[in-house]
């Protein structure tokens, strides 16, 4: 769909902007990093998102990337835990 590439190519130039502004995307290392509040914002789980052998409060999905700039959260990422 031409319309989808385009969102991707403005969300890039976006992106770019932004970087060069000095922001970075928050790091989220998925099934590996835990819930933080004061970083991450819970999203509600789909039905059947849920992983078996990921301990709780681990994230499992990340729904929307978050950024700082000069170490501090601009937005947060919103993710889901298991």
């Amino acid at each position: 769909m031409a319309w989808l590439e385009s969102v991707r190519v403005i969300r890039g130039r976006f992106e770019t902007m932004l970087r060069d502004w000095g922001c970075t995307p928050v790091a989220v290392a998925v099934g590996q990093d835990e819930f933080d509040p004061e970083i991450h914002e819970a999203v509600a789980a789909e039905p059947g998102t849920h992983q078996k052998g990921v301990p709780e409060h681990v994230i499992i999905q990340v729904r929307r990337r978050g950024w700082m700039l000069h170490g501090q959260v601009l937005t947060l990422p919103l993710v889901v835990v298991n």
